[in-house]
């Protein structure tokens, strides 16, 4: 998202315990594509797993709203797995999650990934229909220790 910061980003993958190995940062930021930045998993938390998420896409100057697809940029060492998380009603009764997942190839550089609303299902099987009303976009990445993924650029594309 545009003018992005990183303290715009929590750990989904943190307990509830503050975790003292942690450091000064639940992750750390790499250099991104295009001379930006982008965020990878803490090894000193988890080795393997990289678990970040952001409420930003609930303001309105975020949302989704009209814009044909979600993009971000993937970088991964080896082949991984990536679960995109989206939450409608996030805080309420009646929380829908929507989940797509991505099968990584090895991408040495920055790939970008482009996901349509229809990529994502529900426990039903249903399709998103539409990015109105999210509350929270997720990245769940799953690797080997030693090749860790990356995330960075996120944004609304047409």
């Amino acid at each position: 998202f545009e003018n992005g910061r990183t303290c715009d980003w929590i750990s989904e993958l943190a307990g509830t315990e503050p975790d003292p190995t942690a450091g000064d940062a639940i992750w750390p930021v790499v250099n991104g594509p295009d001379g930006g930045w982008g965020m990878t998993s803490n090894s000193r938390m988890e080795k393997s797993r990289l678990g970040i998420g952001t409420s930003k896409i609930d303001d309105p100057v975020y949302r989704g709203g009209n814009h044909k697809s979600l993009a971000f940029m993937l970088k991964s060492g080896s082949p991984a797995k990536l679960t995109v998380i989206l939450k409608r009603n996030f805080w309420q009764t009646g929380q829908t999650e929507f989940r797509y997942e991505v099968v990584v190839p090895s991408i040495e550089g920055w790939s970008r990934i482009t996901v349509s609303p229809g990529d994502f299902k529900d426990d039903k099987g249903n399709p998103l229909d539409n990015w109105e009303k999210l509350n929270r976009l997720s990245f769940i990445g799953e690797f080997p220790p030693d090749k860790p993924m990356a995330i960075g650029k996120v944004e609304w594309s047409d």
